[in-house]
């Protein structure tokens, strides 16, 4: 991805949002889980994104965003878990 490339999501009811340039899907993803996480029951989901006009996630964009945060929290967690484990002194246990 170039650094002038620009992602913008579109909500259910048709808002826009845009990205700064230089973002990454990853960055996207992330910023809308956080939105998710946060969200009331009447929330205006992202629901396409589009990267420099061109359509990359048609729709759902919300629920691929749920999927990858919380996939990534669970491995964080398990390599957490593996760290504390490995670092783990015998008076500990």
């Amino acid at each position: 991805m170039a650094d002038h490339d620009r992602f913008v999501y579109i909500t259910v009811n048709g808002s826009a949002f845009t990205y700064d340039a230089g973002r990454t899907y990853w960055n996207v993803l992330d910023h809308v889980y956080e939105l998710y996480r946060s969200a009331g029951s009447n929330w205006d989901r992202p629901n396409m994104l589009l990267l420099n006009g061109k359509v990359v996630v048609e729709s759902k964009l919300s629920e691929h965003a749920w999927n990858y945060g919380q996939a990534k929290q669970t491995n964080i967690q398990q390599a957490i878990t593996r760290v504390q484990e490995s670092q783990k002194p015998e008076w500990l246990t």
